[in-house]
């Protein structure tokens, strides 16, 4: 074999055996040998030459109290990533260790009327918070999480329907002038798929739909443990799609476009209306009669009471949606649903009533096979999965 070829195996093996002690870890050296068939001499080579570079560390566990035994894991303590999560409400900036232990977290209010470049700024003095108070850790780089079209090539924000005047912002460019340090960014419905893939089940699972449901409608597609983005790395804009002709304006352009009918401003708008025009609801009674209080989780717990408001609207939003997912299944064939965002951060109300209208409108082979899950990570999986997104980066790059 040539020179070229043994070190392309050696670099091979050793990003082989690194991402196995990053994801297993505390592992053996044995059972790496088990899990990837790499002669166990190769892997003594290869992890000595991890720990010199103090990628990995050495750590004991004791047998009966009589024999330690030595077992790898990444060095956690090198090696913290920045992320923001910037929403139609708010930006959440976090300080996470590679075991996504959150070390430090800032929120700020979003207002309709603040302009990019005023969020931008609101992110920066979290980020610089975060920089002063931590100045000893090793911060490899920034991931941002952002609701909206993004050209994940170059780097730019194009445009988002949550957010006014997004349009063609080179967030990379800005961000990493300011910082020195690199940037990774992607929209927030994939980035909160990986941030659930950090869960042992969901990570064996390949093919699988995330449903984000909130300000907006997002979806992102894993199919065969690959995320499907599209042609123009847009799939997955569930929202957009058209389920009631000649319906409301949409942002993009269109009329009747689900996020018209399902996301949570809609919905609160409805129920506002419906107040104001004198109808009762136990509604008016949790909120102390100011309707600038009515938001998806009142709704959301009135229905959970037999209102009669809510119960109207959240069926006829269980319908839409249930039948746009019962589209996406269909088609794609996922073994598992995932559903997060507002809508479900709070309150299981939602999910019996969609996966109802699913069942009756999917193929019935497919009904007994889909796994239904709700998110973990809530309102916090996009910042999750803008600093997985990092580590995953990073350590692509140096290994």
């Amino acid at each position: 074999m040539s020179t070229f070829g043994k070190q392309s195996v050696y670099n091979t093996n050793r990003k082989v055996i690194f991402d196995l002690i990053r994801k297993n870890a505390p592992i053996l050296r044995t059972e790496i040998k088990k899990i990837s068939n790499i002669r166990l001499a190769t892997i003594t080579e290869i992890t000595k030459k991890l720990l010199d570079e103090g990628l990995i560390v050495e750590v004991s566990k004791s047998d009966n109290n009589t024999h330690k035994t030595k077992l790898l894991a990444l060095n956690s303590s090198q090696f913290y990533a920045m992320s923001a999560d910037i929403q139609a409400k708010r930006v959440l900036i976090l300080l996470t260790d590679t075991a996504f232990n959150i070390i430090y977290q800032i929120e700020k209010s979003i207002k309709k009327t603040d302009t990019p470049n005023q969020i931008i700024d609101m992110m920066f003095e979290g980020i610089d918070e975060i920089f002063n108070l931590f100045k000893e850790k090793h911060i490899i780089g920034i991931g941002i999480s952002f609701t909206g079209m993004i050209d994940r090539e170059k780097c730019v924000i194009l445009a988002s329907s949550q957010l006014q005047g997004w349009v063609n912002i080179p967030i990379k460019e800005i961000v990493q002038s300011r910082y020195q340090l690199p940037v990774f960014i992607d929209d927030s419905t994939p980035l909160n798929l990986l941030a659930e893939r950090l869960d042992e089940d969901i990570a064996k699972c390949n093919d699988i739909i995330y449903v984000q449901i909130g300000a907006g409608i997002g979806t992102a597609i894993m199919s065969d443990g690959r995320f499907v983005r599209g042609h123009l790395g847009l799939a997955g804009e569930l929202g957009h799609s058209v389920v009631s002709q000649g319906g409301k304006p949409c942002p993009c352009g269109n009329y009747g476009c689900l996020r018209t009918i399902a996301t949570s401003e809609e919905i609160v708008n409805r129920v506002i209306e419906s107040l104001e025009s004198g109808t009762y609801s136990i509604i008016y009674e949790m909120v102390d009669g100011d309707l600038s209080k009515v938001d998806i989780h009142s709704i959301l717990s009135a229905a959970e009471q037999n209102d009669k408001i809510a119960l109207n609207i959240t069926d006829e939003i269980s319908h839409y949606l249930g039948i746009a997912l019962a589209n996406c299944i269909n088609i794609l064939n996922p073994k598992m649903l995932i559903f997060g965002g507002e809508m479900f951060e709070r309150s299981d109300y939602m999910l019996e009533p969609i996966q109802h209208v699913i069942a009756k409108n999917i193929l019935p082979q497919f009904a007994p096979e889909i796994v239904y899950r709700k998110a973990h990570f809530a309102e916090i999986g996009g910042a999750i999965g803008a600093a997985a997104l990092v580590f995953e980066e990073y350590f692509l790059q140096i290994v």
